[in-house]
Parts: structure tokens; C-alpha cells; sequence
């Protein structure tokens, strides 16, 4: 009788009940990490630390309200945090036509972005693999 288990380390191991043989096969879920000066750390459920905030932004004059802007945060850089930033701004810039502001926390390992969706940012991690 064989039984199968998934270990967390995404390795499946076949092992058959006689004792006897014992094989074991390794199966690859997961592309391997790029070759990059910096890595985005998931969070403990897999999904991208990415965060929204909604901020105040400057007076409006006409109105006498204040104007609201989104920021995205992204937590959990590892590396060289300001290569992510370049390359980040890069990609933005690139995708939506117009210039990005961005505020970088080395010590946190945090990006700030203003004017950009985070649906935006998502395809930014993505499509660098991380």
C-alpha cells in the first residue's frame, strides 16, 4: 500500500509500505527566484505585502476641502531596496505614461508610491518573478 504526503518544503514523497524500497521524487511547484539585487519577502500566507492607504493631501482652494491621495506601500524588501525603487520606477513610468513619486525606508525595507494602483505594482512583482 503506498501513501503519499506533501511536505512544506513542496517536495512530494512517494514511500511504499514493505520498507524494502524507498523512493523519493522531487516535484517543482515553483520557478526558481531571479538572479536580482533585491527579493520581496511574501507575507506568512503567501500573498504580496502590498498595503493601501488613502492620505490627505493638499487644501483645495475653490472648495476650502482637503484632497485625498492613495498610496501603496510595499513591505519587505530584502537587498538593495533602491535597485527595487529604479526598477519599480522604471516599470511605472513606463506603463502608465507619466512620472511616479516615490519615498524609499532602507532601514524598514519599505517603497512608497503615489500615483500608481496597486494592481500595478502586483504586475510589476510579477513579471520580475518575485
Amino acid at each position: 500500500m503506498k501513501s503519499f504526503r506533501l511536505c512544506q518544503s513542496m517536495i512530494l514523497t512517494l514511500h511504499q509500505a514493505d520498507g524494502n524500497h524507498h523512493k523519493q521524487s522531487t516535484v517543482q511547484f515553483l520557478d526558481p527566484p531571479p538572479k536580482l539585487p533585491y527579493y520581496v519577502r511574501r507575507k506568512r500566507d503567501h500573498t504580496l505585502p502590498l498595503y493601501l492607504n488613502r492620505r490627505r493631501d493638499l487644501l483645495n482652494e475653490e472648495t476650502l476641502d482637503f484632497d485625498y491621495v492613495e498610496l501603496v506601500t510595499m513591505k519587505g524588501v530584502e537587498g538593495d531596496v533602491f535597485a527595487c525603487e529604479a526598477d519599480l520606477r522604471q516599470f511605472l513610468e513606463a506603463e502608465l505614461g507619466m512620472p511616479i513619486a516615490t519615498h524609499v525606508d532602507e532601514l524598514k525595507g519599505r517603497i512608497v508610491i503615489k500615483g500608481a494602483d496597486r494592481s500595478i505594482v502586483e504586475k510589476f512583482l510579477y513579471t520580475k518573478g518575485l
